[in-house]
């Protein structure tokens, strides 16, 4: 079976048209998305910003997988905006989401798919325009997809609600959780035949979304991800059974020798948000010393219980540990949730980059059956807390004279960043979302966004894979 795709990221564009943020980075992610989930490379054109003229995105659609950019509707109809969209002539230089579905209708492919992370917030249009500029119209993509048995569409909010992106993330929110599901990270979204489903695929991101947006916006504001089509009969969107078979091999080579190795993670939060702070009479600190250190592991103290709490009810349930295998004590301002499998701690902290906030630590260690961290429940009640993985190595490194060898040699790809004092070693690797923290007695994994276990456990791999291939850093892992 022949699949083929058009992947389209505009973040730029050439006129006075607000850039959709991390949108070229969601359309270079979802291609090499694709191209694990089987689809040939030679199938699919990934067109980003400059690339995307509206000629050439018009001579590909006859290809069409997915568009992040802004999206209009012109007297009730749908268009999609293109690098060279002029604002003040958006009829002429926008492309009609209907000559799009009419492509669809005529293709021969039997299957198809559209998804849309597109709204029109942010774009601004001459004065002139405004009476016939309105938000997305759905009646319109909804009439199309109301008879398509194999034509899903797949948009990441409501017409009247805007799409929003995540510096955390690096991503469109929508757009990151279905890289998370298309890529087999995101268990809810596959059914029990290892497939993605259209009703599947639509339940994870309509609850996933709402979610993570409310972790990631400081304000109340809301995203609705949409499905568009009939689900007389189950749409099959995507084979997992092969990723998921690779990836189950890849993780059990990944376990062993993990007992050295430690993930840890922070999160914060502002002062006045502890449950513990009495808005009124506790005044939010403005310095960093022993006082308001104390100040504030006493204010966290019922956030700290109640949090442990909830982690340790939910790993006994999950992994139904007996009494005696999992232990649970208290210690001033951390916890620690001894199992028989793993150790693992919370620690509430003044944030000393920033007195008016707080940090919470995350830390497994003293791992003794590592098979544990790739547990599908565990990722579920430890997701998004950790981006460090730390593996310590027998001996010191002496740092100045690694930093002087990398330097002497150059290496293409790799950038160093380190202190006057050389104390540690950041190492920079061209491609990568991570970054090779180096100290004398130990090397960590360090990634931009707090993530699950098991995929701390796959850069710590990947990380592996790297260094080896570069001479100058092996003594680090051999």
């Amino acid at each position: 079976m022949n699949r083929f795709a058009l992947v389209i990221g505009l973040e730029k564009y050439a006129e006075r048209i607000p850039a959709v943020q991390f949108a070229e980075n969601d359309a270079k992610k979802l291609y090499e998305c694709l191209i694990e989930l089987g689809i040939d490379p030679r199938d699919i054109t990934c067109l980003v910003s400059t690339q995307a003229t509206k000629a050439k995105v018009e001579s590909e659609l006859r290809r069409l997988a997915a568009f992040a950019g802004h999206g209009v509707s012109i007297s009730g109809s749908n268009y999609i905006t293109c690098y060279d969209t002029v604002p003040t002539d958006l009829f002429n230089s926008c492309i009609p989401l209907r000559w799009i579905m009419d492509l669809l209708k005529t293709s021969a492919s039997e299957r198809k798919v559209i998804f849309l992370d597109s709204c029109h917030s942010g774009l601004e249009i001459d004065e002139s325009m405004r009476g016939i500029l309105d938000t997305m119209n759905e009646s319109e993509i909804e009439a199309f997809f109301s008879d398509s048995e194999y034509e899903v569409g797949f948009a990441s909010c409501r017409a009247d609600q805007s799409s929003y992106s995540s510096p955390n993330l690096r991503h469109g929110i929508w757009t990151y959780h279905l890289l998370e599901a298309l890529r087999g990270d995101a268990s809810k979204a596959v059914e029990k035949d290892k497939h993605i489903t259209s009703s599947s695929l639509q339940n994870y991101l309509a609850t996933q979304v709402p979610k993570t947006l409310r972790m990631e916006h400081p304000d109340p504001v809301s995203q609705t991800p949409r499905c568009f089509g009939s689900f007389s009969k189950e749409f099959r969107l995507f084979n997992l059974e092969p990723i998921l078979a690779k990836r189950e091999a890849e993780r059990r080579a990944r376990v062993t020798g993990l007992k050295s190795v430690d993930l840890i993670g922070r999160k914060g939060g502002a002062i006045r948000e502890l449950s513990g702070f009495k808005k009124g009479y506790h005044r939010v600190p403005d310095s960093v010393n022993s006082y308001t250190q104390s100040f504030v592991e006493g204010i966290a103290s019922d956030d700290l219980e109640q949090e442990a709490t909830e982690i340790h009810d939910k790993l006994k349930a999950n992994f139904r540990y007996k009494r005696k295998e999992i232990k649970f004590d208290i210690d001033g301002p951390s916890a620690v949730i001894s199992t028989k499998d793993f150790d693992l701690s919370i620690h509430y902290s003044q944030d000393p980059d920033d007195a008016a906030g707080y940090i919470i630590e995350y830390q497994i260690n003293n791992i003794k059956d590592p098979d544990t961290l790739l547990d599908d429940g565990l990722q579920e009640i430890l997701d998004r807390h950790f981006d460090q993985v730390r593996f310590l190595i027998e001996g010191s490194i002496n740092l100045k004279d690694m930093i002087d060898a990398i330097e002497a040699e150059e290496p293409e790809g790799l950038d160093l960043e380190y202190p006057a004092d050389c104390s540690s070693l950041t190492i920079l690797m061209l491609g990568c979302d991570w970054k090779i923290l180096v100290t004398s007695h130990g090397v960590s994994i360090v990634n931009s966004y707090l993530e699950s276990p098991s995929k701390m456990l796959s850069y710590l791999k990947d990380g592996q894979n790297l260094i080896y291939g570069q001479s100058l850093l092996r003594p680090l892992i051999e």
